[in-house]
């Protein structure tokens, strides 16, 4: 389970049309696959043979965070009574459990630092590629992992944009400010592991 968490990780990076299987109302790529994987083998494996319903939100260091997520889900889900886009609220209650289902799979698996050291490792990594993609595009223009309806829009631009896997510049400038601070855990907690 835990190296089918860390290819969760690693998937993650990637855009949903990157690889994936279009069905039509959704897009299956490798990291929804890995996501549906795991739930079921978590089913498969701790809930049904133990029937340990009460003990799925770990009670450890984390049950605040596992608290705060759980709080903002049920309210996100009471609030379809009131929401005016309903496939918007769809979409956010699907990105608001994939947050919880982080969050109590990873509590549940990684224990142990250099589980977590493995994981910001992946991170900097993946970060390290977009990086080099990002790089790639301000030189070239050429954006590969870009729609095509806004390819026009940064071709044209006078100024090179990086963009990488990640649908628009403001996205990817979140992830390389994050990717400062993950590189700085993954160094400096290389003494921790």
């Amino acid at each position: 389970m835990r190296k089918l968490l860390k290819f969760i990780v690693f998937a993650s990076f990637f855009s949903a049309n990157f690889i994936s299987i279009d069905l039509g109302f959704f897009q299956l790529s490798p990291f929804r696959i890995a996501v549906l994987l795991s739930l079921y083998l978590f089913c498969l494996i701790r809930l049904i043979p133990k029937k340990d319903f009460i003990n799925i939100i770990p009670r450890g260091k984390n049950k605040f965070s596992v608290g705060v997520m759980l709080f903002w889900f049920v309210y996100a889900i009471i609030s379809v009574t009131w929401v005016k886009d309903l496939e918007g609220w769809l979409r956010d209650i699907y990105f608001l459990a994939l947050g919880l289902f982080s969050i109590v799979f990873f509590s549940h698996y990684f224990k142990r630092i250099k589980d977590i050291l493995e994981c910001i490792k992946i991170m900097e990594f993946m970060i390290i590629i977009h990086n080099a993609i990002g790089w790639y595009e301000i030189i070239t223009r050429d954006y590969r992992f870009l729609s095509s309806q806004n390819l026009v829009y940064y071709v044209n631009a006078n100024s090179r944009i990086p963009i990488s896997m990640m649908g628009n510049p403001n996205n990817y400038a979140l992830l390389m400010l994050f990717g400062v601070f993950i590189s700085y855990i993954g160094h400096s907690g290389t003494n921790l592991g």
